[in-house]
Order: C-alpha cells, then sequence, then structure tokens
C-alpha cells in the first residue's frame, strides 16, 4: 500500500441564490482518503457578498446531521481542520454546501440577485492506494 499526499479540487457554479453543493472523494477501489484540512470560498464576480452566508462541511455516504462537520459563515475564504480523523472510502464524500452566498450589493434577500458565484472545495491530507 502506498501513501500519497491528497489535494483534491471540485469548483462550480452557484444559482442565483447563491445555494450549491461540492463534492470530492475517492472513486478507485483500494483508495482511501484521510483528510486532515477543509478549504471553501466563494467569488461573486468580484463584488462583496453580503448577507449571511454560510458553507456546512460534511463528510459520509451522504449529507446527513450525522455526517455534518463543521460551519463557516465566511464563504469568502474559510479552512477547517475539524475533518481530520475521519476515513473515507469509495462511495463516502467530502460534501460543502454554500447558502445564500449570492447575496451581494446588487441584490437583496427577498429574491434572486445577481448571478455568478463560483464556488470551490479544496481537501487536503493523505490517501492510500493499494
Amino acid at each position: 500500500m502506498r501513501t500519497l499526499n491528497l489535494t483534491a479540487t471540485e469548483s462550480t457554479w452557484l444559482d442565483s441564490y447563491g445555494n450549491g453543493v461540492l463534492q470530492a472523494g475517492p472513486i478507485h477501489p483500494g483508495e482511501i482518503w484521510y483528510p486532515s484540512r477543509v478549504s471553501v470560498s466563494a467569488y461573486l464576480d468580484g463584488s462583496v457578498i453580503t448577507g449571511v452566508a454560510t458553507c456546512q462541511i460534511y463528510a459520509g455516504e451522504q449529507i446527513a446531521p450525522w455526517t455534518f462537520v463543521d460551519q463557516t459563515y465566511n464563504v469568502l475564504a474559510s479552512g477547517s481542520s475539524m475533518i481530520r480523523g475521519r476515513k473515507l472510502h469509495p462511495g463516502k464524500w467530502v460534501f460543502a454546501v454554500f447558502s445564500n452566498a449570492g447575496l451581494s450589493v446588487y441584490g437583496n434577500t427577498y429574491g434572486p440577485v445577481y448571478p455568478g458565484t463560483y464556488a470551490t472545495l479544496v481537501i487536503t491530507g493523505k490517501r492510500t492506494v493499494s
């Protein structure tokens, strides 16, 4: 079994409300991830995200209360090491659930706002491959 560094990055455009989910995890048989840090960021076309934007991190087979890891209100650039100690086999994922990350100086909290929030999830740690 070989131990390698883990750096996994996923990105996507969020919906016009600033909501969306990113996920990453091992997909090859015999591969196991040992994440030590998860970082998230959201970028809104050069504008400042205001309001109550959040990102919740989960690790497991699904997004559920028992797979919750951490939460941040700083979606511009935030990291967490609360995931340390988790072991992810194929079929288990790290999920980043963004909410309200589209609220900007162009909109309000009552409907869709200026579209274009780009979200990123970065997972670092170790992985083993057999």
